[in-house]
């Protein structure tokens, strides 16, 4: 009888110790990492946008995540921006491996905001531009077409083909270089015989821009020959090389990919 009153009694002690352990319900490891997995995909997206834009001023945004994918549970996970566009709306693969593998597609906004030339002032279709023509203003990527500038240069000096409102981005197929040569203007005929330049003299039959093909009388030869101008009053029987820095809004820029 003792014994079995010093069981009761062990028994009632055991029981009032688990009444006061309270009861854990499993909490997902997802929801541990939600927070984590935005922060790293704010840093990706960011970093690789700053190595291709690096003079743009670059904003993350991050759309909320489903509730299905907010309770599942992920210990480890890789993130691979898909495609080549860094701008805009860009789909981010989040893949967990562990303790399960699965995928899902995080959806993130890259504002990427360029410093771009601008009209300061309406300029005339046929009219020449100068330096206080335009001016450089940021502008987000998502609203530019192809072939936008960046280095004023690349305008001083072109005439406009149309009229480009003030305010507006200035873009390279807007732009023509100036008449070099004039119809029937004496000029110097710059030819390449092996490593020597000979230098000659002749007419232009044609008026011609820096790049254009144009027929020419050789005045030694008496002889109609191609020529590409080179520059004010000089031609060559080579094609120049030409070069700018215009950019291409492309991959899948927002608007027209054609001039404006």
């Amino acid at each position: 009888m003792k014994i079995q009153l010093v069981l009761l009694n062990m028994m009632c002690r055991l029981l009032t110790v688990l009444a006061v352990i309270p009861i854990l319900a499993p909490v997902p490891a997802w929801g541990f990492h939600v927070e984590t997995l935005q922060q790293e995909l704010h840093h990706i997206t960011l970093h690789q946008a700053q190595q291709r834009y690096p003079q743009a001023d670059i904003q993350i945004t991050i759309a909320p995540f489903h509730t299905a994918v907010r309770d599942k549970v992920c210990d480890q996970f890789e993130l691979r921006v898909k495609g080549n566009r860094l701008f805009g709306r860009v789909p981010v693969m989040a893949r967990c491996t562990a303790p399960q593998a699965w995928t899902f597609y995080a959806s993130v906004n890259i504002d990427v905001a360029l410093p771009i030339v601008m009209s300061q002032r309406a300029i005339s279709g046929g009219e020449l531009i100068t330096a206080d023509m335009i001016t450089t203003r940021l502008m987000s990527m998502a609203q530019l077409r192809a072939h936008y500038l960046q280095d004023p240069a690349d305008a001083v000096g072109k005439v406009s083909k149309r009229s480009i409102r003030a305010g507006q981005p200035v873009y390279l197929n807007q732009l023509t270089s100036p008449m070099a040569i004039k119809k029937g203007q004496r000029i110097a005929i710059q030819a390449r015989i092996g490593n020597a330049y000979v230098s000659t003299h002749g007419t232009a039959l044609q008026a011609g821009r820096i790049g254009d093909q144009i027929a020419v009388l050789n005045e030694s030869s008496k002889r109609r020959i191609k020529s590409w101008v080179l520059s004010p009053g000089t031609v060559g029987t080579r094609p120049p090389v030409l070069s700018h820095t215009a950019f291409s809004a492309a991959p899948a820029a927002k608007g027209s990919m054609g001039g404006g």
